[in-house]
């Protein structure tokens, strides 16, 4: 669910429609971080899981820059 939120986001970043895809990050990022979660012990999975989260965040950043939302982009990247 969390890849296909990331898929579309970055659709809609290459159109320049930034409010969108600043959307589908957030649940994106919220489907991977509730996914870290579900993999319970399975450190692996959790990872992995983690990595994309990080991906994620790092596409955020870049679309809210392009919102001129400099403060809350630092901010998203220092969560990482």
């Amino acid at each position: 669910m969390g890849s296909d939120f990331l898929a579309r986001a970055t659709a809609y970043q290459q159109l320049q429609d930034w409010e969108r895809a600043a959307a589908d990050l957030k649940t994106a990022e919220n489907a991977f971080t509730a996914a870290i979660a579900a993999a319970g012990v399975d450190a692996t999975l959790a990872d992995h899981f983690r990595q994309l989260r990080q991906r994620v965040r790092k596409q955020h950043a870049d679309v809210l820059e392009h919102q001129g939302k400099h403060s809350e982009a630092q901010r998203l990247l220092a969560t990482q």
